[in-house]
């Protein structure tokens, strides 16, 4: 957008976002589901907390 203003294509930002900004629907969390996924995320934390050498090696590895 920056780039369409300063090629001259709309004469100001505002302009320019009326024509490229477009909000859609509004997505609310549902909250069951939010205690899920922090649940499992806070599995995921402790699953990289126990593999984080292991991938540190396999990246390693990668770049040779």
């Amino acid at each position: 957008m920056i780039a369409a203003v300063g090629l001259g294509w709309f004469d100001s930002l505002q302009d320019c976002a009326k024509e490229f900004v477009h909000f859609g629907r509004e997505y609310q969390p549902i909250p069951e589901n939010v205690a899920k996924y922090q649940a499992l995320y806070d599995i995921y934390h402790q699953v990289y907390k126990q593999t984080k050498s292991l991938s540190h090696q396999l990246l390693a590895f990668r770049r040779n």
